[in-house]
């Protein structure tokens, strides 16, 4: 598929067909636990555990799922199906229910739209504005989904995102140098 001539279809978040959208509940301090072999709980920080509990808000692991914090940076996390977890009452869960939705893309899609509405702390991810959320998906001629296309996306998508991450480490660790190059001064 050639990326820039993709038909793209405007998918709703609210479209139950598709996704299941839900939030967590509170979750006490008193039963968190830091037992790793227990279930981790996402809050709003969707990628870091909150702590890990004895039992889960969600009740199917079958679909992958996408994170989203409420309240904080607007930030998501991909958890695939089959892995158990839970979340807060800070915390959204959009799970994939159509296998022609590549999960990875839909995490690059939700980035990007996210950029394009330039979304901060103002914008609170509720269920409802999060309901109402649009992304684009490539389809084929025939109006399905082109799973091909949403995988060579996410690829791409992937790949800059770890060269991101590996230049921030390499300047934090160059900066780190720098400080204590200047403290020996």
């Amino acid at each position: 598929a050639e990326l820039d001539t993709l038909n793209y279809k405007d998918v709703t978040l609210g479209d139950k067909s598709l996704f299941r959208l839900f939030i967590g509940k509170r979750l006490y301090k008193k039963e968190r636990s830091d037992d790793t072999t227990k279930i981790p709980a996402y809050s709003a920080n969707v990628f870091e555990p909150f702590g890990y509990f004895e039992r889960s808000n969600v009740t199917n692991f079958d679909y992958p799922s996408i994170l989203w914090g409420i309240d904080g940076n607007f930030e998501f996390n991909l958890i695939p199906a089959g892995r158990v977890f839970a979340t807060t009452d800070h915390c959204g869960t959009i799970q994939i229910l159509d296998d022609s939705i590549v999960p990875e893309y839909l995490l690059h899609a939700l980035y990007v739209r996210r950029a394009e509405e330039s979304f901060d702390r103002a914008f609170r991810a509720s269920m409802t504005n999060m309901k109402k959320f649009v992304v684009k998906i490539p389809v084929r001629e025939d109006g399905s989904f082109d799973v091909e296309a949403q995988k060579l996306m996410a690829a791409r998508f992937t790949g800059s995102r770890e060269k991101k991450e590996k230049l921030q480490s390499v300047k934090q660790r160059l900066d780190d140098l720098l400080t204590r190059y200047l403290s020996f001064r």
